[in-house]
């Protein structure tokens, strides 16, 4: 079962692997195709004005034709109006001189105005420079169809202002572009020696110009590339109501689309509006678009490919330091639940090296509390029964240190103190030889404070030997306490080949009815409270003279220092402590 649930948890994380993949491919993508859009728009931009800047520069170039058109047409009628007669071959000279210089003017011809036309009324023709092409059947067309002359002439018997007239030469021939122009010509002949026809010709008319309009646009569009553009001249001031005089294309199919471009302008000339629409295909952009866009788009792909394949690699490696770390805290957890089973093993170990039962002593009374600071600990306590029953030896020390350490060294204390304090014969050449012992068997710098008491209840004594260990606490009745405080050095701490044997003294002190002996270590007077304030002994001898006074009283030594274990966790504020801490209390009499 565990198996399939870390197997369901892999195929997960590759899922979400290869999403998380994807995600970064497609924001790649999205930025490449983002920024490439950008670059084109500009590419574009920068294309269309540069398209439009030369469209006003030949839009410019066409209002100039076009005007210098419209002034030879003028200085064609007032050269005609100055000869006050039809002098054909000077007036061609005069025209032909002027259509050559400005190239604008292709054909003439002179309508007279007398009468009203009809099919029959044909126009005098002066002059042709272009003789290839039939100019003059478009002017018979224009005078045939008469919509423009009656218009003129019906002005001219109104007294109306007439300005040039321009009409779209492709109404009358579809296979020209270009326009033509009217001018009313108001001339007067005195000279009556002349053909009468020719006479009547020059009192009123019309001078005819045709402007092949293909011609001038072509030289327009030089200044572009081929294929792609398109030129327009309306006779108006916009596209819907003008009407179209000329046009000419690169290409005879020019796609007309949204995405074509158009620049030109509009002009005054001639008393009307004329417009240039100048237009460019959507090939023009293509043939001018640089290779920036592509570049960036190619640039990013790769980029955004490469961004891909490093973001999986760096996700395979997290998935392998994922898959490392989880190794290594399965293998940790599996140390620490095997590391506290050994801690655990070793507590009941080392519980078990402690006396189970205290022991029984006329007399006497006995309490004991065992706190080590964590699993194991480094306090010793132990009980050295003598024969006859009548009398006890008790031994309650502190091995340096705290931990496993510790317990390590308590369990060669043990062995020790069990084999040399069973021992006959006085209890400070115990102690000696004991000393002797630790020394070649600790570790430099590890040593152990002792403190033993021999209670015979038939003499009613007790005879102590301390080797630096914390002072007994004896309470008497109605007395002040007792201070158990005269000891010698560590057991352990100084080698006697070195340092010469130690030496220890016993104490002996007389015991009373009711007396109340408290043992301890270090641990608990050393321990501290939150602001750092250490316990002490007389806060200590306070707290047991205030049970003993109290509730608890001199019959139960065992719940004497479990208050006072409680008291001290109360002062500490934690259930944690830093030291290990022991107790014992005997109580003598006890209306034994």
């Amino acid at each position: 079962m565990v198996g399939l649930s870390f197997g369901e948890a892999g195929i997960h994380a590759e899922v979400n692997r290869w999403i998380q993949i994807g995600i970064v491919a497609l924001i790649g993508f999205l930025v490449t195709w983002t920024l490439s859009t950008i670059v084109d728009d500009m590419e574009r931009a920068r294309i269309e004005k540069e398209f439009l800047d030369a469209s006003t520069i030949n839009g410019q170039a066409l209002h100039r034709a076009v005007r210098q058109n419209v002034e030879v047409m003028h200085s064609l009628k007032a050269f005609f109006q100055a000869l006050g007669s039809v002098d054909t071959v000077q007036f061609h000279d005069y025209a032909g001189a002027m259509m050559r210089r400005h190239k604008a003017i292709s054909a003439l011809a002179y309508a007279p105005g007398t009468g009203s036309p009809s099919m029959n009324s044909r126009p005098v023709p002066i002059t042709r420079v272009d003789s290839g092409e039939s100019i003059t059947t478009a002017v018979i067309h224009l005078v045939a169809d008469s919509v423009l002359l009656e218009a003129m002439i019906r002005a001219m018997k109104d007294d109306t202002p007439i300005s040039t007239g321009v009409i779209s030469l492709a109404a009358f021939d579809g296979e020209d572009t270009g326009w033509i122009y009217v001018i009313p010509v108001q001339g007067e002949n005195s000279d009556t020696k002349r053909d009468p026809s020719i006479r009547r010709a020059t009192t009123n008319g019309f001078l005819l110009g045709i402007c092949r309009g293909d011609r001038m646009m072509r030289a327009v569009l030089s200044d572009y590339s081929t294929e792609e553009m398109r030129i327009r001249l309306l006779n108006g001031a916009d596209t819907e109501h003008g009407e179209l005089l000329a046009e000419y294309s690169t290409s005879s199919d020019f796609p007309d689309d949204e995405r074509s471009f158009e620049g030109g302008g509009h002009f005054e000339a001639a008393g009307r509006h004329w417009r240039i629409e100048i237009r460019a295909s959507p090939a023009y952009l293509a043939d001018r678009r640089g290779f920036l866009p592509g570049i960036v788009f190619v640039t990013g792909i790769i980029l955004s490919v490469l961004t891909s394949v490093w973001f999986a690699r760096l996700m395979e490696r997290d998935r392998r330091m994922q898959e490392e770390n989880r190794r290594y805290v399965v293998e940790l957890t599996k140390r620490d639940e095997k590391m506290r089973e050994e801690l655990a093993l070793a507590r009941t170990i080392q519980q078990a090296m402690l006396p189970h039962e205290k022991p029984s002593i006329p007399g006497l009374l006995f309490g004991i509390c065992f706190v080590p600071s964590g699993d194991v600990g480094g306090d010793y306590f132990d009980f050295i029964p003598h024969p006859g029953g009548k009398r006890i030896g008790i031994v309650l020390s502190d091995i340096s240190g705290h931990g496993i350490p510790a317990a390590l060294l308590f369990s060669m204390f043990r062995t020790l103190a069990r084999g040399i304090l069973h021992e006959d014969g006085p209890t400070t050449e115990k102690f000696r030889k004991l000393n002797r012992e630790l020394t070649r068997t600790f570790p430099r710098g590890r040593f152990a404070s002792t403190f033993f008491a021999d209670i015979d209840t038939e003499t009613g004594t007790l005879a102590y030997v301390k080797a630096s260990q914390e002072p007994g606490l004896l309470f008497r009745r109605n007395q002040p306490a007792m201070l158990l405080e005269k000891g010698d050095v560590l057991l352990g701490a100084f080698n006697p080949d070195i340092f010469g044997e130690p030496e220890y003294r016993e104490v002996s002190v007389r015991l009373r009815d009711g007396d109340v002996l408290f043992l301890y270590t270090d641990g608990l007077v050393e321990v501290e409270d939150s602001a750092g304030n250490a316990l002490g002994t007389d806060v200590l001898m306070r707290w047991i003279e205030e049970e003993l006074q109290g509730a608890c009283g001199r019959s139960d030594p065992q719940r004497l220092v479990e208050i006072m274990r409680d008291r001290v966790y109360a002062f500490a504020g934690t259930e944690v402590l830093r030291d290990d801490l022991s107790a014992m209390a005997v109580c003598v009499a006890c209306g034994a």
